[in-house]
């Protein structure tokens, strides 16, 4: 059984959540408290229902919704900016399984699992500093040095 509800109009906050590639990224942000119920009618535990609406450039409006364990007085801004880092999280961890073999691994134990990841995201965040870098890379030793070097 479906059950729907609207939240009143002043329970909904405008939010400027940050820069993006087509301008300011805008979005209206409202959030409540419910209890999730299991199907034999036990009441589980209190989570926040934070619903995000957005509208497009042609004007179509889109909702998401997220369950969030937060506590019910974390800022409106805060979630926001959480909800839209998540497709970031998802790029890095793709980069990692595609650049830095994040999900090539040959692991008997946890410890050794958790060694292998913590190296791989290590080596993709180092792999994406030096992206970033760009043009502007500068070798640690230039040519006319390793020259005069072997001059020696």
């Amino acid at each position: 059984m479906e059950r729907r509800f609207e939240l009143p109009k002043e329970a909904w906050t405008k939010i400027d959540v940050r820069d993006g590639e087509k301008g300011h990224l805008v979005m209206e942000i409202a959030k409540c408290p419910v209890e999730a119920r299991t199907d034999g009618q036990r009441v589980g535990p209190q989570e926040l229902l934070v619903v995000i609406r957005e509208t497009d450039e042609h004007g179509n409006v889109k909702h998401d919704d997220y369950l969030s364990n937060a506590p019910p007085d974390t800022p409106r801004e805060e979630q926001a900016r959480v909800a839209k880092a998540a497709h970031r999280l998802k790029e890095c961890l793709t980069r990692g399984k595609s650049g830095a073999g994040l999900s090539d691994y040959e692991v008997r134990s946890w410890p050794g699992w958790y060694h292998h990841q913590a190296l791989s995201l290590r080596e993709a965040w180092f792999l994406m500093t030096e992206t970033r870098r760009g043009k502007k890379y500068t070798p640690a030793i230039t040519v006319p040095q390793v020259r005069e070097r072997i001059a020696l």
